[in-house]
């Protein structure tokens, strides 16, 4: 996962090509592309270390110093966005600061923009459904963990996610069959052996149903 999250800072961050297609300057001229650039790079700077993309846990960040750097990279990417409305990546990075200060309602609105500037992009839609957890909205959170596994078939992680939906929606069969599922994708995944036994647990009746509102504690 580690291997993953970098790749994604990588692959964002080499955007000198790919502004959109709404922007507010003049991007053919170098300087706006160099401020731009600037902006873009400060912003990952600023979130470096502080989200946790992969690994999420649901807490919102502790401490005034990564308080104020998840602020700074919102701050830097506004600007971005000033500048390309729809750069979907200042977007994204944007919800996900605010997802880090327990900012969900924003942070989903922000996903959503994502999905209609990305909707073949299955790790947003993932994002998503965990934002819409936050919101208390299993509806939308199986919506679009569903369209995640949808657009990336046969990844573990996305079957888990959806999984632990199924199980709040009370769509238990369904439950067990994805997370078997991602089981034999993926069968040392420490986490969706978790998630396995909290479904048969449940099916047994010996734990507790997660809800929206527990599912992160």
């Amino acid at each position: 996962m580690k291997h993953f999250i970098f790749a994604m800072f990588v692959c964002l961050l080499g955007i000198s090509s790919s502004y959109g297609n709404a922007a507010s300057v003049d991007m053919s001229k170098k300087e706006n592309v160099e401020l731009f650039n600037h902006h873009y790079a400060a912003g990952n700077a600023y979130l470096k270390g502080n989200i946790a993309l992969g690994n999420y846990d649901g807490r919102p960040a502790q401490g005034e110093a990564k308080v104020d750097s998840l602020r700074s990279a919102v701050r830097e990417f506004d600007k971005c966005l000033a500048m390309v409305p729809d750069h979907w990546q200042s977007v994204f990075f944007k919800s996900l600061a605010h997802q880090a200060l327990g900012e969900h309602a924003i942070s989903l609105n922000l996903m959503e923009q994502v999905i209609r500037l990305q909707p073949q992009n299955a790790v947003i839609y993932k994002e998503a459904s965990l934002e819409a957890i936050h919101n208390r909205d299993i509806d939308k959170a199986l919506r679009y963990s569903g369209k995640a596994i949808e657009l990336k078939d046969g990844d573990s992680e996305l079957l888990g996610n959806h999984a632990v939906n199924l199980l709040i929606a009370g769509q238990d069969k369904e439950a067990l069959k994805t997370i078997k599922r991602a089981l034999q994708i993926a069968p040392d995944d420490r986490v969706n052996m978790n998630v396995n036994k909290l479904i048969e647990g449940v099916i047994a009746g010996n734990r507790a149903r997660p809800t929206v509102e527990t599912v992160f504690r």
